[in-house]
């Protein structure tokens, strides 16, 4: 299943992160995962390519977003770099340092071109009762999730009903 830009996927392993009790880092890190990039993006103004699973920000702009103060930010960085769940390059094209933060395992918080048959099954019993629809589970940019839950199996083989 093919990442979809309007959801992040949040695994409760994150519960027995190391930094789960260190609220800032705890904040920034979900910020950036939320505003990561879902694909490659090469940014116009400067002409920077931003991968999949990174961001291109400033330490102004993480602390406008986050309601952190830029030593809260700064120390939360330093720690997320330091357990190798960030990295950071930061490149001086403007006034502003611009810093192009990656999630260091975004492919396996996010699931490239995976597809969690689980999620498949369960998601097309709710579609096809009508609780939810097909449309609004999907996306329009992900048509390859329609096709997989039109024809959904349980675990058994089984179509779903």
């Amino acid at each position: 299943m093919e990442h979809n830009s309007n959801y992040i996927v949040l695994n409760r392993k994150i519960l027995r992160w190391e930094l789960w009790e260190d609220h800032n880092a705890t904040r920034l890190f979900l910020y950036i995962l939320l505003k990561a990039n879902f694909k490659d993006v090469t940014d116009e103004s400067t002409g920077i390519t931003v991968p999949r699973g990174s961001l291109k920000t400033t330490l102004r702009k993480l602390c406008e977003e986050t309601g952190l103060n830029f030593q809260q930010v700064r120390t939360s960085l330093k720690k997320l770099i330091l357990t190798k769940s960030l990295t950071e390059s930061v490149t001086k094209k403007t006034k502003a340092a611009i810093r192009i933060i990656t999630v260091v395992k975004y492919d396996e918080y996010q699931f490239a071109n995976k597809i969690d048959n689980k999620i498949i099954n369960n998601s097309s019993y709710y579609i096809k009762k009508g609780i939810i629809k097909n449309d609004s589970f999907c996306g329009e940019e992900n048509k390859n999730c329609a096709a997989f839950l039109g024809a959904a199996q349980n675990d058994r083989g089984d179509e779903v009903e």
